[in-house]
């Protein structure tokens, strides 16, 4: 359990605590940290990637004056090299000087971070919660309970039950295009404390999982897949009952992940919205490359994907 903060204290994201993701279990290092930025550092081959996170402060000169130098120098780095800046105080693409710098907004694809998120502040009751959430949402989260769906909570998941997480997590990543975790990676967050594995279940059997990563008063979404589609409630009741489980081990912010699509009319967008939580916006990110950098990246990822081919039964 964890100490939870002040009511009164905004959110901060969870990639900016200490034993983040990134630096603790993706490989990327960190070069350098002040009050209000952190640069990161991660190779790959000849390929060379830096992300500086940049955070809010109310001194507004200094942090910038700090940050221009700070980016200028990475910015320099060579013809392999990628320098990405996520600053999370900006939600607008008006910086001059990061264009006169050859960088450019970064585009959906080639964003490291989520451009938004819904937060839950969990130190209200679980009544207040509830009330939050929408009429919808209420009623399916009902419908869950009656048909007799229940959530198991495990620190360190069976590698049976590990592997059938997985499996269908990659399924699920090549059908919808993404990059999903290998069993050793889940299984080092599991052994480090830093991740807690939601198991949806029915009389049927499994429903669905659902990862959520831990670091400092945040828990938050990181991997899921439900293994049917049916409008039964079994992922509204997965969510409520994650944001119980952190609650009374003390975390203050459920994280529900980040949104490719803000627009209401976007399906993923109205399931997190009914759950009640803030909309919080993420800030902007700004990249540049190396001349090669580009060219030798492409030629990376389409060995990658020759090799992913050959390997299939």
């Amino acid at each position: 359990m964890i100490a939870s903060q002040e009511q009164d204290d905004p959110y901060s994201s969870i990639f900016l605590e200490e034993n983040w993701a990134h630096q603790k279990f993706y490989g990327w290092r960190v070069l350098q940290e002040v009050a209000f930025l952190r640069i990161l550092e991660k190779r790959v081959g000849p390929l060379t990637r830096s992300l500086i996170l940049a955070r809010a402060t109310q001194d507004d000169c200094g942090r910038e004056l700090v940050t221009r130098q700070l980016v200028a120098r990475q910015g320099q780095r060579g013809l392999l090299h990628e320098t990405v800046l996520h600053d999370f105080s900006v939600c607008s693409d008006e910086h001059e000087w990061l264009r006169e710098q050859g960088f450019h907004p970064a585009g959906d694809s080639e964003r490291l971070l989520n451009t938004a998120t819904f937060v839950v502040d969990l130190h209200a009751s679980p009544e207040t919660l509830m009330h939050a959430m929408s009429t919808d949402c209420r009623r399916k989260i009902r419908k869950a309970i009656a048909g007799g769906t229940a959530v198991r909570v495990l620190r360190t998941p069976d590698s049976a039950l590990l592997n059938d997480f997985v499996r269908h997590l990659h399924a699920l990543s090549r059908a919808k295009g993404f990059h999903a975790p290998g069993l050793h990676l889940l299984q080092a967050m599991y052994a480090g404390g830093c991740a807690v594995l939601f198991v949806v279940e029915d009389a049927g059997g499994t429903l669905g999982y659902l990862h959520v990563y831990l670091a400092g008063p945040t828990g938050m979404f990181m991997y899921g897949v439900m293994l049917q589609r049916h409008n039964d409630g079994a992922g509204q009741f997965l969510h409520w009952q994650i944001m119980l489980w952190l609650q009374q081990n003390g975390y203050r912010w459920y994280d529900l992940g980040g949104l490719a699509n803000q627009s209401a009319e976007d399906g993923i967008y109205r399931f997190k919205a009914g759950f009640g939580g803030e909309l919080i916006q993420l800030g902007t990110e700004w990249v540049k490359r190396g001349a090669a950098y580009h060219a030798a990246s492409g030629l990376r990822h389409a060995l990658a994907r020759i090799g992913r081919r050959d390997s299939s039964p």
